[in-house]
């Protein structure tokens, strides 16, 4: 229809309006329809040219302003919420008090949400990312603001986040300038030269209010200071533990950058505490990434740039790293100024020449109920709550043999303890917790021996799609999430003819 070449970016935003259309009776499919008349009257506001045009179901396109009101003015519809409104730039907005949720207005309907992206160039108005645009309140719902346009701006997934985190603070208004502060105030263009810089710096702090939430709390009982895990401090693993060890402690005599490693197995393990733990006996620092969320080279070497020679770029998920990112990773793995460090539940995954760069390959094992019930009493104690050795095996043997399952368990554990006012978790509040979650003490969820009796009913081998279907499940679910578990307790066998119990 141009009759030109078009852009990738053109061609995604075409295709978007083409998936996410109405249909005739004004509902978008997958959504659920907006009835309130209100929100089908839309003022769009376009920063680039100035002019303001209000859409307005039922009328063939746009008009200007003043002919919108004048047609409300006329009918029953509600008032028209100007943009001027929104045209003062109020500093103390989001400060509260909190508006009661049953007060506060609708979300972003679908309609609305598109002509906001498509008026701010479906890119972020801080740092002008595509990484998952989304609509942001400025002035937030919970503190009273209103979903119309003119409140509306047009974020990436990590300023988004980094808004809500408060570390990112918006100041403006949307239908013109928007500024940008961290949350001591401070501009951040004095920064860094760079939004996306910034954001990636901020975004750290994020990790790490994350990875100790308690952090900001005056009352905490972990240092925000408090230093990463050695290996010696962790549990389990022993093996990888000792091979780890002995690199580490070669490498630093010599003076050398310790060589790549390799994490690998199943979810839960703990190689994202095996490889803090490396960093912090290298002590050299550490910066972290998610291998799906890193979409192009650029952003790989900006991370690789950060890091100090001699310190840790971990990685993990590294088998989704997308193939020209990884191998723009290739160079930096052979200049051997940083250690790279990927954990991975795929390795097949991973092309052969990545692999081979990895001098250290280690797979992590299943653990013991003594070693998780130790794990268990560790969690607990700073968590500030007491649990007694029957309970910690009581949840370990629930906790289908990773640490990851039994911390989840200890936390509703914890939970149920305190609104028992219960200072000790004890073996009922364990048992009681497992049977409230539907977890034998097996560690078996309910799917698992819906699968068990299913197969046991049928006295035949079932297939895949069969199981899956007389369950209810989507055969990846059922394939990827329980039969793992179910075939390494043993419990079912499979066969050229299907599925059947062992």
């Amino acid at each position: 229809e141009l009759d030109r070449p078009v852009t990738d970016a053109e061609m995604f935003e075409h295709a978007a309006d083409l998936l996410l259309g109405s249909r005739p009776d004004g509902t978008v499919p997958g959504r659920t329809p907006v009835n309130d008349t209100h929100y089908k009257v839309l003022a769009i506001h376009d920063i680039r040219t100035g002019f303001t045009t209000i859409d307005i179901d039922g009328l063939p396109e746009p008009v200007d302003e003043e002919t919108a009101r004048k047609i409300i003015g006329h009918s029953d519809r509600p008032n028209l919420i100007r943009p001027a409104e929104y045209d003062i730039d109020d500093p103390h907005e989001n400060d509260g008090p909190e508006v009661p949720p049953e007060q506060r207005d609708i979300p972003t309907p679908e309609k609305m949400r598109r002509q906001v992206l498509a008026r701010d160039g479906y890119r972020c108005r801080n740092c002008s990312s595509r990484n998952k645009p989304c609509g942001h309140h400025k002035k937030q719902r919970r503190f009273g603001g209103r979903t119309v346009p003119a409140n509306i701006m047009t974020g990436c997934h990590g300023c988004h986040s980094l808004i809500h985190a408060d570390l990112l603070v918006v100041r403006g208004t949307v239908n013109g300038k928007l500024r940008f502060q961290d949350a001591a105030g401070n501009p951040l263009g004095q920064l860094t030269p760079s939004a996306r810089e910034a954001v990636e710096r901020m975004t750290l702090d994020l990790d790490t209010r994350v990875s100790r939430p308690d952090a900001g709390d005056p009352d905490t009982r972990v240092s925000r200071s408090a230093p990463e895990p050695a290996l010696d401090d962790l549990i389990g693993q022993q093996t990888v533990v000792r091979n780890l060890r002995r690199a580490v402690r070669a490498a630093v005599g010599r003076g050398e950058p310790l060589g790549h490693v390799l994490l690998c197995g199943p979810p839960g393990l703990g190689k994202t505490s095996l490889a803090r733990a490396v960093a912090a006996e290298l002590g050299r620092g550490c910066r972290s990434v998610l291998g799906p969320f890193v979409s192009e080279p650029d952003e790989l070497a900006r991370q690789v740039a950060e890091v100090p020679a001699g310190g840790v770029l971990f990685v993990d998920e590294i088998h989704r790293l997308p193939v020209r990112v990884a191998e723009s990773l290739y160079t930096a793995m052979d200049a051997a100024r940083i250690t790279v460090i990927g954990a991975t539940t795929e390795t097949a995954r991973l092309p052969s020449a990545f692999r081979s760069r990895f001098s250290i390959r280690q797979d992590l094992e299943y653990y013991t109920l003594r070693q998780l019930a130790a794990i268990l009493h560790r969690a607990a104690g700073r968590l500030g709550v007491g649990i007694d050795a029957d309970a910690a095996l009581v949840l370990a043997s629930a906790s289908r043999d990773t640490p990851r399952e039994a911390l989840s368990l200890l936390a509703a554990a914890r939970d149920e303890a305190q609104l028992g006012g219960a200072t000790v978790i004890d073996t009922e509040i364990a048992r009681t917790v497992l049977r409230s979650l539907r977890i034998d003490e097996r560690g078996l969820q309910r799917v698992e021996r819906e699968i068990l009796e299913t197969l046991r009913r049928s006295n035949r081998p079932l297939g895949l799609g069969t199981l899956a279907d007389r369950l209810g499940l989507e055969a990846a679910e059922l394939l990827t999430v329980h039969e793992p578990f179910l075939v390494r307790r043993g419990l079912i066998v499979r066969t050229r003819r299907g599925r059947t119990l062992a």
